[in-house]
């Protein structure tokens, strides 16, 4: 991962980060980030949303999935919502 891109965009975000995936969210992309940035030790405070262990799932829309996931616009707002509190 790009980590003095993401450092850079971290300092103006007060060290916060959320990283939504629609896929896996154990050991993925999320996940890789906010290891590297932490091992360069930058102070993070970070949240992983994705799927998490289930899969081979469809609906009428990803809409309904991304909800039923967590992945959704008010999980999203929930998240970032629960750094700043």
């Amino acid at each position: 991962p790009d980590v003095a891109g993401h450092q850079a965009a971290l300092a103006k975000a007060n060290g916060r980060l959320i990283s939504v995936e629609d896929h896996q969210a154990n050991h993925g992309a999320g996940d890789r980030l906010c290891s590297a940035l932490v091992q360069a030790g930058t102070q993070i405070s970070c949240k992983v949303l994705g799927v998490q262990g289930e899969f081979g799932q469809s609906a009428y829309s990803a809409a309904e999935l991304y909800d039923k996931h967590g992945i959704g616009p008010s999980a999203i707002a929930a998240a970032a919502q629960s750094l700043v509190s």
